[in-house]
């Protein structure tokens, strides 16, 4: 079957992001990287990067910010890997 994994690896992420204002919002993301063990042929978009995130810092106006939810990201039809990340930014 396409869902048994054919590579697995784990990591962990920590990005800034930056208003215009400058001010900063860090989340630390703990993914997982997949590859199926099993990929329709002409499918090298099958790998996937599964994320779970927190906001764990941040300047100015997010300095007391919290929040969290998950993220995941693919390669698009043109190769390139688009990221989107959903949950609650609170500020």
């Amino acid at each position: 079957t396409g869902d048994e994994i054919g590579f697995h690896l784990v990591g962990v992420a920590v990005m800034t992001m930056v208003a215009a204002n400058g001010d900063e919002l860090e989340i630390t993301t703990d993914w997982r990287y997949y590859i199926p063990a099993f990929q329709p042929p002409g499918s090298p978009y099958a790998d996937v990067v599964l994320g779970d995130w927190e906001i764990t810092g941040g300047t100015g106006r997010f300095e007391n910010a919290t929040g969290a939810g998950t993220s995941e990201g693919r390669n698009n039809e043109d190769g390139d890997r688009v990221h989107v990340y959903d949950g609650q930014i609170n500020y």
